[in-house]
């Protein structure tokens, strides 16, 4: 948005801003595949029930309420979130077939792969995040992804959880 760069690897809720800075020049591509299949990070975790709810049964009956088509659609046009569901994006303003939000949802179908079940995901996702910052402002991408290895590795420890396993660090 700034033309400090061509291409802008970001999430859909940046697409408003982008068609603003943009308008008919804005190209929405498919995630690239970095060797190990092409993969977008799918699932939000806006809404859970704790453990410790009081009432966990009326939790359950709000979360059910809230997984309706019509009120998918309400959240995917207001807060920009990609629907879940087929039936959620076609009442859906943006998200709906020739909706100016429905490459996302096509995406999603196509290559979304649900994020870690663990504490530590946004940090994991903060690492990454500022990885490809850093390397889009000219550090070393060695370097850059072996300290998110390593912020990634020590959140993980701090939260208790255990990632899926995955490969070691850049350089070995």
């Amino acid at each position: 948005m700034t033309g400090r760069a061509a291409m802008a690897y970001t999430g859909n809720w940046w697409a408003p801003d982008y068609r603003k800075a943009a308008g008919d020049d804005l190209l929405i591509l498919p995630p690239p595949d970095f060797g190990r299949g092409t993969v977008i990070g799918g699932g939000s975790w806006q809404w859970a029930i704790s453990s410790t709810c009081a009432h966990p049964n009326g939790a359950a009956a709000f979360l059910r309420f809230l997984l309706r088509p019509d009120e998918i659609a309400r959240m995917a046009d207001d807060a920009g979130m990609i629907p879940v569901s087929e039936a959620g994006a076609a009442l859906s303003t943006d998200f709906r077939r020739g909706g100016k939000s429905r490459a996302f949802f096509d995406l999603m179908q196509r290559f979304a792969r649900q994020r870690p079940a663990s504490p530590a995901f946004s940090a994991i996702s903060n690492s990454f995040f500022f990885a490809l910052q850093n390397i889009a402002d000219g550090k070393d991408p060695h370097d850059a992804l072996d300290d998110a290895t390593d912020a990634v590795d020590q959140a993980i420890a701090d939260a208790g959880s255990t990632p899926a396993p995955q490969p070691g660090k850049v350089r070995q």
